[in-house]
């Protein structure tokens, strides 16, 4: 079954997962009002990254990818891509 989520895409070079914003705690999540960005620490990598809110996508995601809360990973893809044919 599948679910759509809100999800980014990790930008640090060798990591890449694409990460399930509702499957991070508030302490890894912060939104910038002033920059309209958010900061966030990636599940599958541990670094923090930050994208602007517009960079975020909707994504179908799968029970499996939901229980860990990334899915993906040492590749660079958008969102959209990524969730279409991902684990």
């Amino acid at each position: 079954m599948l679910s759509t989520e809100l999800c980014a895409i990790c930008d640090r070079r060798n990591c890449g997962a694409t990460v399930i914003l509702s499957r991070l705690g508030s302490e890894k999540k912060h939104f910038h009002s002033e920059t309209a960005s958010i900061e966030l620490i990636c599940p599958a990598c541990d670094k923090s990254f930050e994208l602007s809110i517009t960079d975020i996508d909707r994504v179908d995601v799968s029970e499996d990818q939901l229980q860990r809360g990334f899915f993906g990973g040492r590749k660079i893809a958008r969102a959209r891509s990524a969730g279409e044919g991902a684990d």
